[in-house]
């Protein structure tokens, strides 16, 4: 079993995808104005369902701050880029937890922390995949999975943030933090997940 700071990482890591979707979910189909793919996620953020939605964006921001420190620090093997991709994932969690602060009624301030949070994340994605490609410590799976997740990030930023994109974006995001908890938190079982 993992030392008990880094236990509570990974379950960071598992409880802000679950309690994201979760909140999001509930302002979402709360929300009459809302339409999947039509809509901003952050136009929940000033809807009917607006504490939902906020909420769900500064907890999970909150939890992945933890989850990078605690649970996926002390999993890599070291070096620049593990570092790198480490603060650069606590930093996608403060802008995070901003976008639930500062909502679309901050309109420059918002696009701001939006931004921050899709760049910052997306940098510490090419760090991820870059350490992980040489150091493959966490399995040859979730090696591949961050790459193709990082290359999924750079099409969309290619193709400019809108509706789709940024949904696809998020949704791509919250499914790799899942699976990088999921598979630290089997491997403190002692599971076989290579």
């Amino acid at each position: 079993m993992p030392p008990d700071r880094e236990r509570f990482g990974i379950y960071c890591g598992l409880a802000a995808p679950v309690v994201f979707m979760t909140l999001y979910t509930v302002a979402a189909f709360g929300d009459p104005e809302y339409v999947f793919f039509r809509n901003y996620l952050s136009d929940l953020g000033v809807g009917s369902m607006a504490n939902f939605f906020n909420a769900a964006v500064i907890i999970a921001g909150g939890l992945t701050i933890p989850f990078a420190l605690l649970a996926l620090r002390p999993a890599l093997d070291g070096g620049i880029a593990a570092t790198l991709a480490v603060i650069l994932t606590v930093l996608a969690g403060v802008f995070l937890m901003l976008v639930g602060v500062f909502t679309e009624d901050f309109e420059g301030t918002h696009y701001i922390v939006s931004v921050g949070f899709f760049m910052s994340f997306l940098v510490a994605l090419f760090c991820y995949s870059w350490t992980l490609h040489f150091s493959n410590a966490l399995g040859k799976g979730v090696t591949e999975a961050t790459k193709f997740v990082f290359a999924i990030g750079v099409v969309l930023t290619v193709l400019g943030f809108t509706p789709p994109t940024e949904t696809v974006a998020v949704l791509a995001i919250i499914l790799w933090g899942l699976v990088v908890a999921t598979i630290l938190f089997l491997r403190g079982t002692d599971a076989d997940t290579y």
